[in-house]
């Protein structure tokens, strides 16, 4: 096997390993970050925080800050396109006391391209750059981008993505991560390893491979045919955050441990009672039901589950129906789990 630096300097951390929690809206929340943590995660994102809703002191948004002493080293991913906003967001960040600013520059999604946000920073290096230098300088925290291979097809053959990871790194940037797909992709056709082994080429700040990590093989391909420095794992750790465990076991040349049934019921049980605590007695129901089909997804017998679940309006009898619902399964569908669970 290819040795590989085991440590990644971001700013001021050092990563032991090379496995990162990417930042998912609606996902990746305390509860979420802790369970990845657990099994593997080296560095863990927010959700997507908005820097004018942060400005405007909006509720949601410290709900999407919710941390503690167990989540860390954690970096807070903010988007916007207005360069004074996003150093107001920038400081008050700090202020909080994190220790890692990402800025998005990949979301493809319409509400947030249509103030010039995410993606659209694709299209507008000069205006990218008028960001970096406005916050870099003024911060004492890390500042990260995360990019996609450009915003079309022509983008790429051109060569953006490089030409932006060279421009953020003469401003500052500590790490590059790049989404192997264009934002008009979003999430259609494979990611291109080659785009993200160019951007790793071309620069001597560190670059974090992200798209497509479902299995730990697929992990390894990153890491060896780009000559990343980490891999971002985003939704195939959803409702898998074993995959953590998995790629770090593949990473050091381990035997891949298979997932048991005690351990999904344990650990979706785990999940739900992190919500619970993090969010107190009003925590949603529909909050709650998510997470389990999260763990559920793909396991025969799922869709009936999901429906009965509805009906469900106290979260410890949540707790009760995930053991009923494995207990259920049969010897062969406990196998098939099993199996799925390290990507056969």
């Amino acid at each position: 096997m290819q040795n590989y630096d085991t440590r990644i300097k971001i700013g001021n951390f050092i990563l032991e390993t090379p496995f990162i929690l990417a930042p998912l809206a609606g996902v990746t929340d305390l509860s979420t970050r802790l369970i990845a943590r657990s099994l593997g995660a080296s560095l863990c994102y927010t959700e997507m925080v908005s820097a004018n809703a942060m400005a405007m002191k909006n509720r949601r948004t410290d709900l999407l800050l919710a941390t503690n002493g167990d989540d860390t080293p954690l970096g807070v991913q903010i988007f916007g396109s207005k360069p004074d906003m996003m150093l107001e967001t920038g400081r008050m960040v700090e202020a909080r006391g994190f220790k890692l600013i990402d800025i998005n520059v990949g979301c493809p999604v319409k509400k947030v391209i249509k103030t010039g946000s995410g993606a659209a920073l694709l299209k507008t290096p000069p205006l990218l750059k008028e960001i970096l230098e406005k916050l870099i300088p003024n911060l004492s925290i890390p500042v990260t981008i995360k990019i996609r291979t450009g915003w079309g097809k022509e983008d790429m053959e051109a060569g953006k993505a490089v030409e932006i990871a060279k421009m953020a790194e003469g401003c500052g940037v500590a790490a590059i991560t790049v989404h192997g797909r264009t934002a008009l992709q979003n999430y259609r056709d494979p990611v291109d390893l080659s785009i993200i082994k160019k951007v790793k080429e071309s620069v001597s700040i560190p670059v974090i491979g992200n798209g497509d990590v479902t299995t730990p093989e697929r992990g390894m391909a990153m890491l060896r045919e780009t000559g990343c420095d980490a891999v971002m794992i985003g939704r195939g750790a959803v409702g898998n955050p074993w995959l953590f465990r998995q790629c770090n076991s593949l990473f050091k040349g381990e035997a891949v441990q298979e997932v048991t049934i005690d351990e999904r019921i344990a650990l979706t049980i785990k999940h739900l009672d992190y919500l619970i605590d993090h969010q107190g007695e009003k925590v949603r129901m529909p909050l709650l039901r998510n997470c389990v089909h999260r763990y559920v997804k793909g396991v025969d017998g799922a869709a009936v589950f999901r429906r009965d679940i509805e009906k469900i309006t106290v979260p410890i009898q949540l707790r009760d129906e995930v053991v009923r619902f494995y207990a259920s399964l049969s010897e062969a569908d406990r196998e098939a789990i099993k199996r799925v669970s390290i990507g056969e």
